[in-house]
């Protein structure tokens, strides 16, 4: 053999062991793609042996296909021309153990010394892990993360692929969360997030694979109907409501709520931006629409989850707006600050809800960082309720109900009278409230104990003028009275006082069903006096009064009244006649003189035509206040309401079988802490000249002048 033919067989050899050395997958092939050679790294890509291999197609062996078509690929006619084809972006193989890979690669032309094309060279690549994360990295930018919902990106990328074609008629629906902001900044965002999730979880089983839904801001959602009609887009919001609906009454927790604005084209190459714009404005007039409504509920709910989680809470509220309204009302101050005081009463400690279950209910002591985690309340409780329509006004109380006298307090350090009277009120009976209670980890104390604790107190953590006054409402007898025996009440606490001085009444009035509710909710009375059995049976059904300290106290009358300056003169039976627009009367639900006024014009057979003439007042007070300014051309009342005033005139009569018997019963609350000053006060009540004297000369009858003279009134 000549050298010439050794070097031959050598460069054959070494073209052999080449392809086999390369670190890719290489397949030779003759013209018609009939596999003439493999190397190893193909036999490994492919799952075939050269041997099974060759004299096969490399198509039809290996399963070469296009992603985007589903089809097997085809040689592409270019290569015969000398040029490379390299592989589509989207070309898979599957391999002889059925695995479908991603390839990429290319097919090169062999030619031999005359250029004539005599074989190809096929290079594969496995690129299933690259394409695999393509398709994740380019899903993660086009889905949002917390519902795997499109995101804006994906969005607008539909948008602009849609854009002009086709779709008419095409619908969008434009989906807002309701109170997210308040849900975040009370709660934190993990229970935002669980509210945006259950949204997304609503939404997407509202619509079919062919509609898109997308999240496409923090709390907004956008769906696109293509080929949807009004009527079907108009169906899909109430849908989405509607299972809105039935989430929050299969859930206790808080309620979700969304504003929905939608807008259709009918056009045949529909513009999805303009249609965005007109949903979304619906969607804001909707929004603004629930705005007030949405954050009540849900400043409601946190107040009752509040409920749920702190067992500190419980019957606490309550305790405190009956003691701040005796406070306020000790002090003097308006109705409506009262009003204001008993709601911050009962929301100072809405704030507690985003405080950690770990630190809330922690039985111990707890660490520096714990206090300074809990002492968050006031200023999460703060922005709850600047949020709310319904608190707002009282939202900067919130934030500084824990501040101290010395300055000493939180969140802001605020110090003596820089502190609101309001949050200073709180705190006095925020604390004695807490100390004569249980804890989970030390039994009350004693009222007397927990006075003196707010003595030590006074000048340091509380206002030592509103200590003493605290102490002086809780010692005096409180009594509360009917509205209608307000005047001489009055009279008798001075006749009292003058001879018994070592103990302060306090009198609380009001119509005889709003203070029955008080006493219900836990106010501190000792005594009361009602307008009406009706009230008082009530009490003693829920056994909340003592029964032998029960007595009927006075008589009353009821009087049909006009005001002097009027031309008015009729009689009860002559109310339904036309020259009477409007009769006021207590509200019959509450005020007894408004169901003893209901009873008498039944009697007289005029109650139906005059129904609508009725104007209801929260006390008889009120309605005397009506009749007085010409306001309301006539009232009923009772007699001693009329008597007092100068600027009424009794026209009727009631007769005294034309209504129940207007009895004013008194009695002495079981929860009371002065019984026997209360039995003392009571006794002076019924059996003291002076004191029947007083009652006389507002127009009353009492018992024991009854009983005395052995006659009923009868007119």
């Amino acid at each position: 053999m000549d050298i010439n033919s050794i070097s031959e067989m050598k460069i054959c050899n070494l073209l052999h062991f080449v392809p086999s050395s390369i670190g890719e997958a290489v397949i030779v092939t003759d013209l018609r793609s009939n596999v003439l050679f493999m190397n190893f790294m193909a036999e490994k890509l492919t799952g075939y042996s050269e041997v099974e291999a060759i004299g096969k197609t490399i198509v039809e062996k290996f399963g070469i296909f296009t992603d985007r078509t589903n089809e097997l690929a085809k040689v592409s006619e270019e290569i015969y021309k000398g040029e490379i084809f390299r592989f589509e972006e989207c070309t898979s193989l599957i391999t002889g153990n059925g695995e479908k890979i991603s390839i990429a690669g290319s097919i090169s032309p062999v030619k031999n010394e005359a250029d004539e094309i005599i074989g190809l060279v096929i290079i594969l690549y496995n690129v299933t892990e690259r394409r695999q994360l393509e398709k994740e990295l380019q899903h993660v930018s086009m889905h949002d993360a917390l519902t795997s919902l499109y995101n804006r990106a994906g969005f607008e990328y539909e948008i602009i692929r849609k854009e002009g074609l086709p779709h008419a008629p095409v619908g969008l629906i434009i989906c807002d969360i309701d109170g997210l902001k308040i849900i975040n900044d009370t709660m934190g965002h993990s229970a935002g997030d669980a509210a945006i999730i259950s949204t997304a979880k609503i939404l997407k089983e509202c619509f079919s694979e062919g509609d898109m839904v997308a999240r496409i801001g923090g709390d907004e959602f956008a769906i696109l109907l293509p080929k949807s009609s009004v009527q079907v887009v108009r169906d899909a919001c109430r849908r989405i409501k509607y299972n809105i609906s039935n989430y929050n009454e299969m859930n206790s927790g808080l309620p979700l709520s969304v504003s929905l604005g939608f807008s259709v084209s009918d056009k045949s190459t529909a513009s999805i931006t303009s249609l965005f714009q007109e949903a979304d404005n619906n969607m804001y007039k909707e929004k603004l629409h629930h705005k007030r409504s949405v954050r009540s509920t849900i400043v409601n709910t946190i107040m009752r989850m509040i409920g749920a989680r702190d067992f500190i809470t419980e019957g606490h509220c309550e305790r405190l707006e009956n003691l701040v309204e005796l406070m306020a009302f000790s002090l003097g101050l308006s109705d409506d600050s009262i009003n204001d005081l008993r709601l911050l009463a009962k929301f100072h400690d809405i704030g507690k809800i985003g405080i950690p279950d770990r630190i809330l209910l922690k039985p111990g002591t707890l660490t520096h960082e714990e206090r300074e985690e809990m002492q968050r309340h006031c200023e999460i409780g703060h922005h709850i309720a600047a949020s709310s329509p319904d608190l707002s006004h009282i939202a900067n109380w919130i934030l500084k109900h824990h501040e101290w006298w010395n300055g000493n307090g939180y969140p802001q350090g605020l110090k003596g009278e820089t502190i609101p009277i309001e949050c200073r009120i709180l705190s006095i009976i925020d604390a004695y409230d807490a100390m004569t209670n249980d804890r989970s980890y030390r039994k009350a104390m004693s009222q007397q104990e927990a006075l003196s604790e707010l003595i030590e107190g006074a000048g340091i953590q509380f206002d030592p003028r509103l200590v003493f006054e605290f102490i002086q409402v809780l010692e005096a007898v409180k009594i509360y009275v009917a509205s209608s025996v307000k005047d001489a009440m009055f009279d008798i606490r001075q006749a009292y006082s003058s001879d018994n001085s070592q103990k302060n009444l306090m009198l609380r009035f009001g119509g005889s069903g709003t203070l029955k509710q008080q006493i219900e909710r836990g106010a501190l009375a000792d005594i009361f006096i009602s307008a009406a059995s009706r009230e008082m049976d009530d009490l003693q059904i829920k056994n909340l009064i003592i029964n032998d300290s029960r007595e009927d106290l006075l008589l009353n009358r009821i009087v049909l009244i006009t005001s002097k300056k009027s031309n008015i003169n009729c009689r009860f039976k002559e109310l339904g006649e036309g020259k009477i627009k409007k009769i006021a009367i207590g509200d019959p639900d509450i005020v007894p003189a408004g169901k003893y006024a209901q009873e008498v014009l039944k009697s007289f057979g005029v109650f139906e035509i005059v129904k609508s003439k009725l104007v209801f007042a929260k006390d008889v007070r009120k309605v005397l206040d009506c009749v007085e300014t010409g306001n309301i051309d006539v009232g009923i009342v009772y007699r001693t309401d009329a008597i007092i005033s100068d600027k009424v005139k009794i026209l009727d009569w009631a007769p005294n079988k034309s209504h129940s018997p207007v009895v004013y019963p008194v009695a002495i609350m079981k929860a009371t802490n002065n019984k026997a000053e209360s039995e003392k006060f009571i006794k002076y009540l019924t059996t003291s000249d002076k004191a029947g004297e007083i009652f006389e000369e507002y127009g009353f009858m009492s018992f024991f002048e009854k009983l005395l003279n052995r006659q009923a009134v009868n007119i």
